[in-house]
């Protein structure tokens, strides 16, 4: 959106940004990341995608008011390289997406926030896997409670060339792991 100011959330106190000298790679970045996180829940958001001012708030208010749920995802629309609109993804939302989980990872990994103790207990994500390793996370927490996903378009997720998941091929050890 045209109001959307780029980081502006940065100089929270609350957030926590973890710049590495070298490349970890995207499953050893998020396990660094959670390790260096302090709060009740860790919020989710790859490098070049964007969240709407209201979508931190909206996700702490509804796992507030829903504490079985392990994690709450958002309504995203695509963007592209360059940050324009490019469409909405299809996508259950609702308080209890589960059901829609068995079938493909339906939850954008960008619009997630974890609660701390749920991510503990599931044992965090899996270091072996180099793809897929946010929805062998998501289907791990989805076995603690609800998975609920607001109907709010509070996450943008960039559409590019390099991105990993264009990658995944239908067999291989992430797809039989998970």
């Amino acid at each position: 959106p045209a109001s959307f100011e780029p980081r502006s959330w940065t100089a929270d106190p609350r957030v926590v940004l973890v710049h590495e000298r070298s490349r970890l790679g995207p499953t050893r970045a998020m396990i660094e990341g959670v390790a260096r996180a302090r709060g009740e829940y860790v919020a989710r958001l790859d490098a070049g995608d964007r969240m709407l001012p209201l979508r931190l708030s909206e996700q702490v208010a509804r796992l507030r008011a829903q504490p079985t749920a392990p994690l709450v995802g958002t309504a995203t629309s695509r963007i592209t390289p360059e940050g324009e609109p490019a469409g909405n993804i299809r996508m259950p939302s609702g308080d209890d997406v589960r059901r829609h989980l068995v079938l493909f990872n339906c939850i954008p990994h960008s619009s997630v926030m974890l609660r701390r103790s749920a991510l503990e207990e599931v044992g965090g994500y899996d270091e072996s896997l180099e793809q897929m390793e946010d929805y062998d996370l998501i289907l791990r927490l989805s076995v603690l409670g609800p998975v609920p996903v607001l109907t709010s378009l509070l996450t943008e997720y960039r559409i590019h060339p390099g991105q990993l998941s264009r990658g995944a091929t239908p067999y291989g050890l992430h797809i039989q792991r998970i």
